[in-house]
């Protein structure tokens, strides 16, 4: 009886592993085996090799990796927590505001079940809540037109021009979008009496995610407030947006997500544009800011350690990609095979968040963005260098990395900077509009 032996080599990040496989038999020429049970035979073997190797050689995870998917559980009261009123503002226009919080916090709950695994899901929410938004469809606000959502531009002129056109020409459709912007405006400025905003973390997606809907309405906020300086009203407008000052400053310090942190960075930086172009309108806008100047200087006061701290957002973030990866390695055979060393996998992708998250930590946003898309170039360059425990590389990982790069665009142009308010540029803004507040009254006029 002669037998050969055919070998294959397993490479891994660490070691070589060789596997002998049964080849072919001769029992004196007398009983051969076909050539192709041969070959099955030795896939079949290559593959228990495969996966014994993967399956109990895996390395440990990073403690720093471990230390940043610790789970955060709410730590407010839920009554307290306006982040469950803001998943509620797209349920239907006729729910109240006790009704829409209370299927804010159904909404998070099932999203959480439906993303991530039981350690980082939500505190239960009430049972009938969670049954009445069954079959729910939210509202599309994407007729409303709030003119004042970029950022990094004046919107005083836009609001003007707005308001000539209107009076002149008014159709059925414009009357039905000022209804949904009366109904969004409302529902948004309900939001500033929670003392707190602590959203869920990681961040569930859903159908009735709020953050598109609440950029919406804080530009329809800056509208209002401009269109009331327009009117004579600076003092409504001076107070309008030093409410939503307030608003973004609490959802910046509590942010423990990026989703929720780009948002009050965001509306924070408009909401500074505001003021500049309320005290560069004229006198009576200057004036009803140097009434509220206490008031404004509190509101101005520079960011603190947790409005400036991106940490836990990076780590949310990675907890996400975690999420996926443990999401695939749940689903089919052929998925699951390449990600049997989870860890290693993850250990890889740790090596690029990790300085990502040691840059939020007090550093300015672009930073923080800057090493992420570092991090995106270094995982596609390397992809190809990962063959046993993810041999297709980044394409396993991207599928929510791409929300990722679309939310934190690779290239600092025009919608970059809007997304990030650095507290040096806070600074600067906060300067200019109280040293334009300090001059005299026709030299504040010739600078607006």
């Amino acid at each position: 009886m002669r037998c050969e032996f055919m070998h294959i080599e397993f490479a891994t990040h660490w070691a070589s592993i060789r596997v002998f496989i049964p080849h072919g038999l001769d029992m004196n020429a007398s009983r051969p085996v076909s050539s192709w049970t041969s070959r099955v035979s030795a896939l079949f073997l290559a593959l228990i090799a495969a996966w014994f190797v993967a399956h109990f050689f895996d390395e440990k995870l990073h403690p720093e990796a471990e230390t940043a998917l610790a789970p955060r559980p709410f730590s407010v009261a839920a009554a307290e927590n306006g982040a469950f009123a803001a998943w509620g503002i797209l349920l239907p226009a006729d729910w109240d505001a006790a009704r829409r919080h209370a299927a804010g916090q159904a909404l998070v709950a099932g999203a959480m079940r439906k993303d991530y695994p039981p350690q980082y899901q939500a505190g239960a929410a009430d049972e009938a809540a969670a049954r009445e938004i069954g079959g729910v469809k939210p509202l599309d606000f994407n007729n409303v037109s709030p003119l004042c959502t970029e950022e990094r531009d004046p919107c005083l002129e836009r609001v003007r021009k707005a308001r000539s056109t209107a009076e002149s020409k008014r159709s059925d459709a414009d009357a039905k979008r000022e209804l949904e912007e009366r109904l969004l405006l409302e529902r948004y400025r309900a939001l500033y009496r929670y003392p707190h905003y602590q959203s869920a973390w990681p961040e569930p997606t859903s159908e009735f995610h709020p953050w598109f809907a609440l950029g919406r309405a804080h530009g329809l906020m800056r509208r209002e407030a401009l269109a009331r300086l327009l009117d004579g009203q600076s003092s409504d407008a001076v107070e309008e947006v030093l409410a939503d000052i307030g608003f973004a400053r609490k959802l910046l310090a509590e942010g423990r997500t990026r989703e929720q942190k780009n948002f009050a960075a965001a509306a924070l930086r408009g909401d500074l544009l505001s003021l500049l172009e309320i005290v560069g309108s004229g006198p009576q806008g200057a004036a009803a800011l140097r009434a509220r100047l206490a008031d404004l200087e509190q509101a101005l006061r520079p960011l603190d350690a947790r409005e400036k701290d991106w940490g836990p957002a990076v780590d949310a973030t990675f907890a996400n990609v975690v999420a996926g990866v443990d999401d695939l390695r749940g689903k089919e055979w052929f998925l699951r095979l390449p990600l049997l060393q989870r860890n290693a996998t993850l250990n890889v992708v740790w090596a690029e968040y990790g300085p990502m998250r040691a840059a939020g930590r007090g550093a300015n946003p672009p930073e923080v963005m800057e090493r992420y898309n570092e991090h995106v170039e270094r995982v596609r360059a390397n992809s190809r260098r990962w063959p046993l425990f993810n041999p297709f590389g980044i394409e396993l990982l991207s599928g929510r990395d791409e929300v990722y790069e679309s939310q934190w665009p690779r290239e600092h142009g025009r919608t970059a900077p809007a997304m990030f308010l650095t507290a040096g540029e806070f600074d600067e803004m906060a300067r200019k509009l109280l040293d334009r507040l300090a001059a005299p009254a026709d030299e504040g006029k010739k600078a607006g």
